[in-house]
C-alpha cells in the first residue's frame, strides 16, 4: 500500500481519497482479486474497512503459544541436522538473461549472478507448477527466482481485474503470482516471519518467470532454513511449498549500525528513534526501527488503545546521509502488501556508497502552522528533465515518458530527501476515457454498470531508487493517453519541513 507523503488533516485526507477513488477506479474488486486482499491483510492483522481482526495464527491460546515456540525450536535443531544447506556463488542470472524484466530491476543482476544458488524444487497449487529456480541472499535480504506453468498455458484474459477490460499483460502475470509468507530460522531456533513480496513478472512462452524478495525483521544468520508456504485460494489453506537451507558463512558480514534509540532534542520537543538494526549489503541497505505506533495487541477501534506518544520518530520523517554526501533514498517493493501495524518499520534504502563509513540522521518535522496546507502542483511529463519538487528539501527529476499496451509509463529520478518510501504517485490532470464494467443486480436483476479508470502500481530501482510509475488504463487507448501529458501531484508549501541539522547525529557504520 503507498504510504502518504505528506500528513493532512481528517477532512484533506477524506477529501484526498474521495478525489483518488473518483479518478483512479471506484468500483468493486472481482472475487478472485478481493480474496487475495483479504489474504493478504488477513497475514498483516487486518482487513481495510473492516473491524480488526487477529489472523488465524493469532487465536491461538497463550498456552499453545508457549508449546509452539517449543516445537519450533524442537524442528530447528532436526531439521538442521537433516538438511542439505546451499552456498552462494556465481550465477547465470537467468531472470535478466531475456531483457523482459522491468528496467529498475536490472540493477539486481549482477547480484544474482555473483551471489546465487540453485533450487531447483517444485510444488503444485491449485493447478499451478511453480519451481523455485533459485535464490540470491546475504543475510540481508534474498531475491527468489521461480517458473510457472500450467497444463494448457494460463488464462490471462481471466486473470485481468475486470471481466473483458483492456488492461495491459503485465498486471495480469502479477495476479497469477503465488502469495507466499516466509519463515526463516537460524540454528538457535530463532525465527523471522513475514510476506514475500512480488516485485516482478514477465513471459516466457507459455511459461511466468517471476522475481519476488524477502527482506526479513532480522539479519539472517551464517546458516539460515528457509520455509516458502504459498496460500491456496482453491482449498483455503495455507501449504508447506519449498523448505531449504542457506549456508552464508563465505559471505561477506554487512555492514552495520548498533542497535540503539537515537535521541533528539528538536525545536518541536524530543524525538526518538529506535533503531533495531541497520545494515548494508552487496544486494540491499535495511533499517528496522521499533514500532511505537501500535501498542502490542492494540488496535486504534480498541478501548484500550493508546496514542502514540509524541517522541516517536517516523523513520519517513528522517533523512540520512552517508559521509560521502549521499542522500538515501527510501524504495518499496509496490505490491500492495501493505506493512503491519503491529510489527516494526522495516524499510529499505537507495543510495549507500560503498565506501561510507558513517551516517548522519537529520529529523525532517512537519511544521505544525502548516499542516493541511498541500499545494497542488502540475508538471508536463513529455519533457525530461522536468522536476516534481515535492518540498524545499528534494524531489524528482522527469527522465521518461512512454504510453504504450494502455499504459502510461513516467520513469523518475529522486533528488535529495524524499520521504514517500518510493511511493510517489503522479495523477492525470485529464480524465482518461472510462471503461464501463456490465453488472447485474442479483437481488433485482437490474443492469447496472461500473466505471473504472486504471490501476496505478510504482516500482523502485532498489540500487538508484529510481522510481517507474506505471498507470495501467481499462478502457483509453494510447492515441487518447499521449494526449494527457499535464500530471498534478501535491506537496507542502515551503517551510512546511523543518530540517532540524542543529540536532542531527552521526554514527559509525561498523564493518
Amino acid at each position: 500500500m503507498s504510504q502518504p507523503t505528506q500528513k493532512r488533516t481528517d477532512v484533506q485526507e477524506v477529501q484526498w481519497e474521495q478525489a483518488m477513488v473518483a479518478s483512479l477506479d471506484a468500483g468493486p474488486l472481482p472475487p478472485a482479486v478481493q480474496a487475495r486482499l483479504d489474504r493478504t491483510y488477513a497475514a498483516l492483522g487486518r482487513i481495510p474497512q473492516e473491524p480488526p481482526r487477529k489472523s488465524r495464527r493469532g487465536r491461538i491460546r497463550t498456552s499453545f503459544l508457549i508449546a509452539a515456540v517449543i516445537t519450533c525450536a524442537l524442528f530447528a535443531g532436526a531439521a538442521f541436522a537433516t538438511t542439505s544447506f546451499l552456498s552462494m556463488s556465481d550465477g547465470d542470472g537467468e531472470f535478466f538473461a531475456a531483457n523482459k524484466s522491468l528496467p529498475v530491476f536490472e540493477s539486481m543482476e549482477a547480484g544474482a549472478k555473483a551471489l546465487s544458488a540453485d533450487v531447483g524444487q517444485t510444488f503444485s497449487n491449485d493447478g499451478v507448477q511453480i519451481v523455485l529456480d533459485s535464490v540470491s541472499c546475504d543475510r540481508n535480504v534474498a531475491n527468489l527466482y521461480v517458473t510457472l506453468t500450467k497444463e494448457g498455458g494460463f488464462d490471462l484474459e481471466g486473470a485481468s481485474a475486470y471481466q473483458e477490460s483492456q488492461e495491459a499483460t503485465w498486471p495480469r502475470l502479477q495476479s497469477l503470482m503465488p502469495f507466499m509468507s516466509y519463515t526463516i530460522q537460524d540454528e538457535t531456533g530463532a525465527t523471522a516471519t513475514g510476506i514475500v513480496n512480488s516485485l516482478d513478472a514477465y513471459l516466457e512462452g507459455d511459461a511466468i518467470k517471476g522475481l519476488l524478495r524477502i527482506t526479513p525483521e532480522k539479519l539472517m544468520g551464517e546458516e539460515a532454513l528457509v520455509t516458502l508456504e504459498v496460500v491456496s485460494f482453491g482449498e483455503g489453506i495455507d501449504k508447506v511449498a519449498f523448505v531449504f537451507g542457506l549456508d552464508m558463512r563465505d559471505i561477506t558480514a554487512p555492514r552495520e549500525l548498533a542497535p540503539q534509540d537515537v535521541a533528539f532534542q528538536t525545536p518541536l520537543g524530543e524525538r526518538i528513534l529506535g533503531i533495531e538494526r541497520f545494515t548494508a549489503s552487496e544486494l540491499g541497505t535495511v533499517m528496522v526501527t521499533s514500532n511505537d505506533r501500535q501498542p502490542a495487541g492494540a488496535a486504534a477501534s480498541d478501548p484500550n488503545y493508546e496514542p502514540p506518544p509524541s517522541t516517536a520518530l517516523d523513520p519517513y520523517r528522517i533523512m540520512i546521509t552517508d559521509d560521502l554526501g549521499n542522500t538515501l533514498v527510501p524504495v518499496c517493493p509496490g505490491d500492495g502488501a501493505g506493512a503491519d501495524p503491529f510489527a516494526s518499520y522495516v524499510t529499505e534504502y537507495a543510495r549507500l556508497s560503498p565506501e561510507a563509513t558513517s551516517l548522519i540522521f537529520t529529523p525532517m518535522l512537519l511544521s505544525s502552522d502548516t499542516l493541511g496546507q498541500d499545494v497542488e502542483h502540475v508538471v508536463d511529463v513529455s519533457q525530461p528533465g522536468a522536476k516534481v519538487e515535492t518540498s524545499e528539501f528534494g524531489g524528482y527529476d522527469v527522465v521518461g515518458w512512454e504510453v504504450a499496451d494502455r499504459t502510461v509509463t513516467i520513469t523518475l529520478s529522486p533528488y535529495g530527501w524524499e520521504p514517500s518510501n518510493g511511493q510517489f504517485d503522479l495523477e492525470a490532470k485529464g480524465q482518461a476515457p472510462l471503461w464501463e464494467e456490465p453488472r447485474v443486480d442479483p437481488e433485482t436483476g437490474e443492469q447496472r454498470g461500473g466505471l473504472h479508470s486504471g490501476l496505478i502500481v510504482t516500482k523502485c530501482d532498489y540500487e538508484t531508487g529510481d522510481t517507474m510509475s506505471m498507470t495501467f488504463y481499462y478502457g483509453a487507448t494510447d492515441a487518447e493517453l499521449e494526449q494527457m501529458r499535464l500530471y498534478r501531484y501535491y506537496a507542502l508549501p515551503p517551510g512546511g519541513i523543518v530540517a532540524c541539522t542543529d540536532v542531527a547525529v552521526s554514527l559509525e557504520l561498523r564493518t
